[in-house]
């Protein structure tokens, strides 16, 4: 299936509103919710999330990413994607109810035991809706999604503000979350409007299975890796201690799956359907990364460099612990979109043991960062964190380069400048912010902060800017 460049501007675009939509609403939401709830009930969810996460993983298997690489797919491709993926999902949920008895004892959480049953009903949810969403995306429908999306976060969002506010603590997020996994899924089947057929075929699943067990291992490897933090943190620590890294981790992670969302989802489809095209895909990858400078790298800056008065007027005075968790989190997630895009590119040229082989090597890089920093405190695994990412960015770079047969480091040198000048940023706005109070900080810091991106982008990056400008508008 072949794309043109309106069709690629228009999926930027619609899939840019839809996690744009979402994360503003989100992030509202969020700011609203942490007002009436304490940091040990998003401890809660943050345990519960280590289990839900594996679930979803188990219950995609990787079958999605195969679908959308796979030029010739078939109904019956999509029939028994969506057989194999509910029976994983409805096994896995079974096997939570099991265990949950016990996790809640391992933390010491005895409310983790009814929250952690409810929350995995999502998974079978997700597995339900998996084959729509991948229809979309290969259609590069995300004007669609976007509006389940927004619908879904805004009535469930509404539903768990109600909850807080009414004094019911940690089941306020248990009810949005399952809420939009419920409303999400009834509006796929309204809008999409798609039934699987009654056939289930080995050779099918087999041809996926080849490709998409690759993806589930690595995408394993990943979660458990991630998890790993809330594992540690929640059996060394405290809850709320979790729920402050937990809070942090939402919103530094909101800003940089936005931006990694919305191209991937679009990249993906994009560049597979002209997946032995080394020198273009080179190109496109380029400007994406130069994209995604021009956007993530403001956003994460900002974060940084206003972090206090943003929670202490946002959130108020009794999560001001959460500072400096949130600047370090803001500086490793700076590269997370590079590092997703980089291991997409593994999956458009059918590199699956190259993209495990990758993960394997950064998650065993991050796990020995993750036992020796901590039991220096949760700072001090937050340093490890950055460490671990930038160590995966320049890994992933130079190995995508070489299935390519690029330059080694050209996509290390496209990053280069934007982070010389965001440190350049940090500096110049740290002296200026020590002598404003909180308000004025937010007030003139971020105007001086406006002016001088603009003034760099401008003088700087101008022909960049107007190259990507062009290439997009380009039928």
């Amino acid at each position: 299936m072949e794309y043109q460049k309106k069709q690629l501007v228009n999926g930027v675009i619609w899939s840019g509103i839809d996690k744009l939509g979402v994360v503003v609403v989100q992030l509202l939401l969020e700011i609203i919710l942490a007002r009436h709830l304490l940091p040990k009930d998003y401890g809660v969810i943050g345990m519960a999330t280590i289990f839900i996460a594996l679930g979803i993983l188990f219950s995609e298997s990787g079958f999605s990413s195969a679908l959308i690489q796979k030029q010739n797919r078939t109904e019956t491709d999509f029939s028994t994607a969506f057989y194999f993926n509910l029976a994983i999902s409805v096994c896995f949920v079974a096997l939570v109810f099991l265990i949950a008895p016990f996790a809640a004892d391992f933390f010491n959480t005895p409310i983790l035991k009814n929250v952690l049953r409810i929350l995995s009903l999502g998974i079978i949810l997700n597995a339900l809706v998996m084959v729509h969403k991948t229809k979309l995306s290969i259609s590069l429908d995300f004007k669609t999604q976007a509006k389940i999306s927004f619908v879904s976060l805004l009535v469930s969002g509404c539903l768990g503000v109600y909850l807080a506010i009414n004094d019911y603590g940690v089941w306020s997020l248990v009810a949005q979350i399952l809420g939009q996994n419920l409303i999400t899924t009834v509006l796929f089947f309204v809008v999409v409007k798609w039934i699987p057929l009654r056939v289930f075929s080995r050779e099918s699943f087999s041809h996926m299975f080849t490709f998409g067990s690759k993806i589930l291992a690595a995408g394993l490897l990943q979660s458990v890796y991630t998890n790993l933090y809330y594992l540690f943190i929640g059996k060394r620590m405290s809850a709320s201690t979790l729920g402050l890294y937990t809070k942090a981790n939402q919103f530094t992670f909101m800003p940089a799956s936005l931006i990694s969302g919305v191209l991937q989802r679009v990249m993906f489809p994009f560049f597979s359907s002209f997946q032995n095209d080394d020198d273009k895909i080179f190109n496109f990858n380029q400007q994406y990364t130069r994209l995604v400078c021009l956007f993530v790298f403001p956003i994460f800056n900002y974060l940084c460099i206003f972090s206090t008065p943003l929670v202490y007027i946002g959130l108020s005075d009794r999560w001001m612990q959460i500072i400096p968790i949130l600047q370090i989190l803001s500086a490793c997630y700076i590269f997370q979109p590079i590092i997703v895009n980089n291991m997409v590119l593994f999956q458009v040229k059918n590199k699956v043991k190259l993209y495990f082989k990758v993960e394997l090597i950064t998650k065993i890089i991050g796990v020995i960062i993750l036992l020796v920093t901590f039991r220096y405190g949760i700072i001090a695994l937050c340093y490890g964190l950055l460490l671990q990412l930038i160590l995966q960015l320049i890994i992933t770079s130079l190995y995508c380069q070489s299935i390519l047969r690029k330059g080694m480091a050209a996509q290390l040198l496209v990053i280069l400048p934007y982070i010389f000048f965001s440190v350049s940023m940090w500096l110049i706005l740290h002296l200026i912010n020590s002598r404003l109070n909180m308000q004025m900080q937010l007030i003139l810091g971020s105007f001086v902060f406006i002016c001088l991106y603009l003034f760099f982008y401008f003088t700087v990056f101008k022909s960049k800017i107007l190259t990507i400008y062009k290439l997009l508008k380009k039928d």
